[in-house]
């Protein structure tokens, strides 16, 4: 799940950041995620989140114009 996301023009890139909760009674390390946007994806790592909990993410994806930058997909 996904709470307090948000997207916003950085130079010549998008950020993308919000918070992945973990509904799950279990602990996870190391989670690697996938974002995509408009044929682009980057990879990013969360180090930890703890049962039912969240942890921050900040991912920034170069090259993407703001108008294409609509939606988004995240893959664990």
């Amino acid at each position: 799940m996904l709470t307090n996301v948000r997207q916003e023009e950085h130079l010549t890139e998008i950020r993308f950041a919000g918070r992945i909760i973990n509904t799950q009674s279990v602990r996870h390390y190391d989670v690697i995620f996938n974002i995509s946007v408009d044929g682009k994806s980057k990879e990013f790592t969360i180090n930890i989140i703890s049962s039912g909990n969240s942890a921050g993410f900040n991912v920034y994806i170069p090259g993407l114009k703001p108008e294409n930058a609509r939606y988004a997909h995240i893959q664990y």
